[in-house]
């Protein structure tokens, strides 16, 4: 098939900040939606970090909180983010 390159027309300078963006606003999106679980923002921002980009998942859909070392701290219902945005 031959070689395939990033033919965009974007520099990529500007598509790394784009993304950066993109994934600051997810972060405070995420925030957000804990907070409105009840945990103040601290504790939200803690556990956004924790979840990261790649949440863990149990069979019932919920995400899976877990510490540096692997304790559970907590699940959230996956499905309650899925009405947040």
């Amino acid at each position: 098939m031959g070689n395939v390159r990033n033919q965009s027309t974007v520099p990529r300078e500007q598509r790394s900040e784009a993304l950066h963006e993109h994934s600051a606003a997810s972060f405070d999106a995420l925030i957000d939606a804990i907070v409105a679980l009840g945990f103040d923002e601290e504790t939200a921002g803690r556990y956004a970090s924790l979840i990261g980009d790649t949440p863990v998942l149990d069979s019932e859909g919920k995400i899976v909180v877990l510490d540096h070392n692997g304790k559970e701290l907590f699940r959230i219902p996956l499905d309650y983010f899925n009405r947040m945005y």
